[in-house]
């Protein structure tokens, strides 16, 4: 596995492990909580990860999805999410470190200086490179957004909000 490759193996390892740390142990009914409105809830959080990681490491790795049906439909209705339970989204998450693990194992490491289809909102090439540095980082953020989301559900819990 190439260098870069390997690297963002473990990131994603690492990022996802947090992920389902975040969610372990909360009910079901906090995937649709929000502390305040026009905020997303965990469901969303969950959902909009695993379909953009998804979609940037894919790129990265020399897939040519439509991004105009991503920013069409996709990213939308991943928005929309509601619904569900702690279990499945685990289980999501754990298939898609499963899928992502296995595409980079067999990645050709020409992609990643080969420039990609998708262009970032400034109309500028990405590289496969970048595309999957985005993914990587894009991921973390959003382990993060989960996190706070769990402590701010755990504290409204205790104070019976």
């Amino acid at each position: 596995m190439h260098p870069t490759h390997s690297a963002a193996a473990h990131v994603i390892r690492q990022s996802i492990g947090m992920f389902r740390e975040a969610l372990t142990g909360l009910p079901d009914a906090s995937l649709d909580w929000t502390p305040l409105s026009g905020m997303s809830s965990i469901a969303v959080l969950t959902t909009h990860s695993l379909l953009a990681t998804r979609r940037w490491a894919g790129v990265g790795l020399g897939e040519t999805p439509s991004q105009a049906e991503y920013r069409a439909t996709e990213r939308p209705d991943a928005f929309r999410a509601r619904g569900g339970t702690v279990a499945g989204c685990i289980e999501r998450l754990t298939a898609l470190e499963a899928e992502l693990i296995a595409m980079l194992e067999r990645a050709d490491p020409a992609t990643l200086d080969r420039e990609t289809e998708w262009v970032d909102d400034a109309g500028r090439a990405l590289t496969g490179a970048e595309a999957l540095i985005r993914a990587i980082a894009h991921l973390r953020e959003h382990v993060g957004h989960a996190q706070v989301m769990r402590d701010l559900w755990l504290a409204a819990s205790r104070e019976g909000h």
